[in-house]
């Protein structure tokens, strides 16, 4: 009885019905807070939702047009642009390189190609003995050819032309043997065709007074009987008498006015 009339006091009763709203007031206070806690939860959950669904969005977007280094941040761009430079700096020093060979090979070549023909020059003029020999002899039948070589030379150079009607000097050689271009056999240089050709042909000189003390006005020579055999070649008896007839005394044969 003692305890129930204690719980039916005022005090008691005002107690417990201050301890009561005070409870349902935190009741309600805490629904408040756990309703802005979710509605706070899902708004970030939604706010990162749609931010990956845009960046998804966006990065199909800038796959389509090619540009994905928007989507690098400051640290990745930084290390790509220096991943660049490296490479660029690398690809000029390897060009660099590649220039500066073939610079270097061209001038070799250059070097190597220069030598040559200085050194060709100059077995062509040893060989040829150009320094020597000032004067070019050929035959009567190929005038105009050699002409039209010389002109040829004349205009390549800037000099002046000859005329068509030029008439060359006579020389004071005599040709008893010249073979055709045909006759001779072919080599592939130009030094090597002209001493092939050479060896090949018989020249005299006009000796005319020089040996008086000889009949013949010239050396001495025997004429053998027959065919005169020269390599691969057979002298006949035209040849044999126009041999003949330049070791005459006098005004020589080739020279001489025809007989009456």
């Amino acid at each position: 009885l003692r305890r129930q009339a204690s719980f039916c006091s005022a005090v008691i009763s005002l107690q417990a019905q201050w301890r009561g709203s005070m409870e349902r007031a935190r009741a309600r206070m805490r629904r408040v807070q756990m309703m802005r806690a979710v509605v706070w939860f899902q708004k970030r959950a939604k706010d990162l939702a749609w931010r990956k669904q845009m960046l998804n969005y966006v990065e199909d977007y800038l796959k389509e047009i090619d540009e994905p280094d928007l989507l690098m941040d400051e640290k990745e761009i930084t290390r790509i642009n220096a991943m660049k430079l490296i490479e660029n700096h690398l690809r000029s020093f390897v060009r660099r390189r590649r220039k500066e060979k073939a610079t270097r090979d061209a001038a070799e070549m250059l070097t190597r190609v220069m030598r040559g023909f200085l050194v060709r020059r100059r077995l062509f003029r040893e060989a040829n003995e150009l320094d020597k020999d000032l004067c070019v002899y050929f035959p009567e039948r190929v005038a105009w050819g050699f002409l039209l070589l010389l002109n040829s030379v004349h205009r390549r150079l800037g000099l002046e032309l000859f005329p068509e009607d030029y008439t060359f000097a006579v020389a004071d050689v005599i040709g008893v043997r010249i073979p055709e271009p045909d006759e001779v056999p072919t080599r592939e240089m130009s030094l090597y065709s002209i001493r092939n050709f050479s060896r090949h042909c018989v020249v005299r000189f006009q000796r005319s007074g020089r040996f008086p003390d000889h009949p013949w006005d010239g050396p001495l020579h025997r004429l053998p009987d027959g065919p005169k055999r020269h390599r691969v070649k057979h002298f006949g008896k035209d040849a044999h008498e126009a041999f003949a007839a330049s070791c005459a005394r006098g005004q020589h044969p080739a020279t001489a006015s025809p007989p009456p």
